[in-house]
């Protein structure tokens, strides 16, 4: 169970990047003050569930930020 949801989490984040072209350290940098976040997750690094939360609502927060607002 774990695993699956590591790798829904590790799937979000690489279509989140792909989809906004926001650079994995700028998304790293601004959700944990870590620019090697996404490096490390794609080698293998296992974050807690807290840490998903803070990257989930980062990217949350910037995708809504690149969206052009209806004027």
């Amino acid at each position: 169970m774990l695993v699956m949801m590591l790798s829904e989490f590790k799937s979000e984040v690489e279509k989140f990047l792909s989809e906004t072209g926001v650079a994995p350290s700028r998304l790293g940098r601004e959700a944990l003050n870590d620019p090697g976040f996404v490096s490390g997750l794609r080698n293998g690094m296992e974050p807690r569930e807290g840490t998903r939360s803070k990257v989930r609502g980062k990217m949350q927060e910037l995708r809504k930020a690149s969206q052009p607002s209806a004027a």
